[in-house]
């Protein structure tokens, strides 16, 4: 797939006709009410035949297809497929096509030959007009073509006549042979009108004027010719009417604005939009092109587009009144005789595509939806400024924003400024101080505000002014970390806040685990590790965040999975905590990185993991997995929040998914659907009072109302593909009730024509023979084999191209005949012997690389040399308790991250269960070996603690050291 770039890339000099779609374009369109839109660029470097296009239609099946100057394209909305004329051929060049009802195509080469090309066959055949060459093609209506040879003779195509040679008939037009035909017209009572440089002519030769005509049009009734020097003239019963523009340049292009009146572009790329009456309100050079011809598009959803060959394209604006630039006016230069547009179509969905002389073909969806993004100070791009790491609303609805430069931003309704938070306790429209990152952000009943930071603690806010003040004031207090107190602050890593029913402030630490501060003791005493709290935790349990369940259990998470506390309102000493991991299944490995938990007001709990997918946790202990087999945009999931409805919206490193936990269906908003060029942050997101969602990200704070999120509706069909192979039977393409061999295989391929987002249709099917459906993800492709005797139906459906699900489903019948003279059965045994002989085969071989080394004995290449040198690492460095999943990527040179992905792809291990795994392997070996204290044994694998050692132990294999010591022996 040739996806080079897509919105929000930045695009060298000579292409800066595309920066105006990542850069300008959502913000004019928000200042001209006009739609928001998601491009893609599918450049000619990943693909030389898109350098020029010359023309762009769409089949009955959906299909698009591409006239170029290297070949015939047809594009499926994921991949693009070349059609060449036959070897010995002139040219590969062509210049004109259309889509006949049947689903040929016909197109004009270079050559000046017409052809057909039939996709089912994948074959040209030459259009018969008796050897004239071809200057000029037009679509007449749906049923016709109408063709012009060099030697004056006309042919009319019946496009709905199956065999081409019957389909081409000599035509005899209705105007003088003098005259030069420039286009055709279709009313709206079926009367065909030619538009030449010597008037108009229908086709019983009526002749209602002599003036040239360049374009046409009807509007109630009327139709409207645009002529020479500023002309239009007007046929309306019998009846002709001329008005003439204050221009020298020929009308080129016409169309109505409703009851505001109508829009004039001539051939200097110059537009007037005229009153119902024909006045002049405004006159002014198409703001995106610089000469040529203006041409006019009204697409399915009544937009209204003027564009010229030697330029870009213009939106009318209806509330305006005028013609907005849809690229930047400011990348001007870029239009020139070896950059412009050259085809411009609006497909069924309404997508426009635009083709261009030298760069690729583009692609523009409109979505209805607004994401609106609140950048936070003047930083020109992503920086620290503008990353939003912490959210909050007070009680009086203003929204708490904080930033990773250390400051403290308040705003108002609507998101608007209000001022930055200052260690004095004010509020002020001026950039605040540097009060810590802050990370996390609770409030108590008592309206106080409590902060905390990455690196400097604990902050309180204690209001001093009326609650309904615009700009508050408070008392601020600081917790430092105080190590040297036996209650103090024991962590200063704060990375979530939690203030329960019982009104304990919870606190979640990177650097501390769990601790928690009683907001009813006037001492405001700290509980840690360090005093009478003991949290089950060790050096490398990084706490990320803490919160409550509806029936008042406390749930926290970090990078060593979920705990579970029943009795949180137990004192210090009593409190008991249950650890949960997310165990490895089809869809996810093992993970233990968790990053968010959402409890849901049902009883409902979710966790995001980093690598692990969204995930439910069920009272049983396992987790249900959600992950992209399902519609999730990654397994990197950073946080989750539910709107009122019950809907949950779900941050990861590709973008944002809205999740029905009731039907189980998964939306995919993807980056560059949302339109804007950030990433989400990890922290808690918000839910305000005013049904608004609010995600911090690298660029300010993306808020948005879910109910005016709707996703597209649109229903694509289906297209199926089936090809048998092997066997007897007949090999290649097959049709559906196709008869094939016992023996054969099938292979199926389907697409579902939604060219909004085709990467994200999720496909399910039915095998033949099954009555559940089968997730399929993204695949589109099933091969069946060893089929026996009988009639079968294959079936598929899918979601659309925005993830919803759809009534789309598409059937292929087939039936499997026995072979003559051959016994089913005798082949079956022999399939069973030869599988279960190679399944030995490979067992053997398998178990004895297993033996030669557990972890790398099965891999090869540069998987088995990535994989031995870092087990080999780890067990060199063992007794090295400080080992982590850091130091582990920087030996392996690579990032934390692709450390993850590679060691859960290659061992279905997380990189720290490994170590966790090497180590208790050889603190085994050790213990069988005999001659170590279980002290020196901990030293040596890096427990440090054999207290410690002796509870992990028997934590995982069910039984202590000295037990296990003592059967060994026997």
């Amino acid at each position: 797939m040739w996806i080079i770039f897509s919105t929000f890339v930045p695009m060298k000099a000579f292409l800066r006709f595309l920066i105006c779609f990542s850069v300008l374009l959502l913000p004019s369109f928000r200042a001209a009410a006009q739609p928001t839109c998601t491009f893609t660029w599918y450049n000619s470097q990943g693909n030389p035949s898109l350098k020029t296009i010359h023309q762009i239609s769409q089949d009955k099946d959906g299909f698009l297809w591409l006239a170029t100057w290297d070949g015939l394209l047809r594009f499926d909305g994921l991949e693009f497929k070349r059609f060449l004329l036959p070897q010995g051929s002139q040219t590969n060049r062509f210049t004109f096509l259309t889509c006949d009802p049947s689903g040929h195509v016909w197109t004009l080469a270079y050559d000046s030959r017409l052809y057909r090309f039939d996709p089912q066959e994948e074959r040209f055949e030459t259009v018969d007009t008796s050897g004239g060459l071809v200057s000029l093609c037009l679509r007449q209506d749906e049923r016709t073509l109408l063709v012009h040879c060099n030697d004056g003779r006309y042919f009319r195509i019946d496009l709905f006549e199956s065999d081409p040679a019957a389909a081409v008939k000599l035509f005899s037009p209705p105007f003088p042979q003098s005259a030069t035909l420039l286009s055709t017209f279709t009313d709206s009572a079926g009367t065909d009108w030619f538009l030449t440089d010597n008037g108009v002519f229908s086709e019983d030769g009526a002749n209602p004027f002599p003036d040239p005509a360049f374009c046409a049009t009807e509007i109630r009734g009327a139709l409207f010719f645009g002529s020479q020097a500023g002309t239009i003239i007007i046929q309306d019963q019998n009846r002709t009417v001329r008005h003439r523009l204050p221009t020298a340049a020929d009308i080129t292009a016409f169309a109505s604005v409703g009851g505001e009146g109508y829009l004039a572009g001539t051939r200097d790329a110059e537009a007037f939009l005229l009153t119902p009456d024909f006045k002049v309100r405004s006159r002014y050079s198409l703001p995106s092109s610089q000469q040529g011809p203006a041409q006019t598009l009204q697409d399915i959803d009544g937009r209204l587009w003027m564009y010229s060959p030697f330029g870009g394209m213009d939106l009318y604006d209806p509330a305006s009144g005028r013609l907005q630039p849809f690229f930047d006016p400011g990348s001007q230069v870029s239009w020139n005789s070896e950059n412009r547009i050259t085809a411009v179509f609006s497909d069924r969905q309404g997508i426009l595509w635009t083709g261009t002389n030298w760069n690729g073909l583009q692609k523009a969806v409109f979505q209805p939806d607004r994401f609106e993004l609140t950048r936070v100070g003047k930083a020109p791009e992503t920086s620290a400024e503008s990353s939003v790491r912490s959210l909050f609303e007070d009680r009086a609805r203003r929204i708490w924003v904080g930033t990773k430069d250390n400051r403290m931003h308040l705003y108002g309704p609507g998101m608007q400024y209000l001022g930055d938070l200052f260690l004095d306790g004010s509020v002020r429209p001026a950039p605040g101080d540097a009060i810590g990152s802050i990370y996390a952000i609770a409030g108590d009943r008592d309206g106080t505000i409590w902060m905390g930071s990455r690196f400097s603690g604990l902050l309180s806010l204690q209001p001093v002014s009326a609650e309904g003040s615009r700009l508050p004031r408070y008392t601020v207090r600081h917790f430092p970390k105080d190590a040297d107190s036996h209650y103090g602050l024991n962590g200063e890593q704060i990375f979530s806040l939690h203030i329960d029913r019982e009104k304990r402030l919870w606190i979640a630490s990177f650097d501390d685990g769990l601790s928690y501060l009683d907001l009813n003791d006037p001492e405001y005493r700290f509980f840690s590790k360090k005093n009478r709290f003991s949290f089950p935790t060790e050096d490398k349990n990084r706490l990320r965040y803490v919160t409550s369940t509806p029936d008042g259990r406390l749930l926290t998470c970090g990078t060593l999975g979920l705990f579970v506390c029943e009795n949180p309102h137990a004192g210090p000493e009593d409190l008991s905590f249950r650890n949960y991991l997310i165990q490895g299944n089809d869809q996810v490995s093992v993970a233990s990185d968790m990053q968010h938990i959402l409890p849901t007001p049902d009883g409902r709990i979710y966790v995001c993991s980093y690598g692990g997918g969204f995930n439910q946790f069920c009272p049983d202990g396992s987790f249900k997995p959600v992950g992209p087999r399902d519609g999730i945009l990654s397994n990197f999931t950073l946080s989750a929040v539910q709107d009122s409805t019950g809907v949950i919206w779900i941050a990861t490193d590709e973008g944002l998914n809205r999740f029905d936990p009731v039907m189980e269906i998964v939306e995919s908003f993807p980056y560059k659907r949302i339109g804007n060029n950030f990433r989400f942050n990890e922290g808690t997101p918000l839910y305000a009072s005013d049904g608004e969602i609010y995600f911090g990200t690298t660029d300010g704070v993306l808020h948005f109302d879910p109910a005016k999120i709707s996703n597209s509706s649109y229903v694509p069909d289906i297209r199926l593909m089936a090809t048998a192979s092997g066997g007897r039977g007949v090999s290649g393409r097959v049709a559906d009730g196709a008869k094939l061999t016992a023996g054969q295989e099938l292979d199926i391929a389907f697409q579902a024509m939604d060219m909004t987002d085709p990467a994200r249709i999720l496909y399910q099917c039915q095998l033949p023979g099954q009555e559940t459906w089968t997730q399929l993800g993204r695949d589109r492709h099933v091969k069946l084999s060893s089929l026996r005797k009988g009639n079968y139906v294959f079936r598929v459906r899918s979601t659309n191209g925005s993830g919803r699900e759809v009534e789309n489903e598409a059937q292929f019948h087939f039936t499997v005949r026995p072979r003559r003279g051959l016994s089913p059965g005798a082949f079956v045994l022999y399939g069973v012997l030869l599988a279960a002989g190679l399944t030995l085969f490979f067992w053997f071989r398998y178990r004895k690389r297993q033996q030669e080394e557990p972890f790398y004995g099965s891999l090869q290449g540069a998987d088995r040399v990535f994989i031995h040198e870092l087990v080999t690492f780890l067990r060199d460095n063992l007794d090295n308790p400080d080992l982590d999943v850091p130091m582990m990527a920087a030996h392996m040179n690579v990032s934390r991250s692709l450390l993850f992905e590679r060691t859960k792809t290659l061992l279905d291990r997380s990189p720290a269960s490994l170590l966790r795994e090497i180590r208790f392997d050889r603190v085994r070996e050790l213990i069988r070996e005999g001659g170590q204290t279980l002290a020196q044994i901990a030293d040596m694998t890096g427990f440090n603690d054999p207290n410690y050692l002796s509870a992990s132990f028997k934590r995982q294999f069910g039984e202590s050291p000295s037990e296990y010591k003592n059967r060994f022996k026997k």
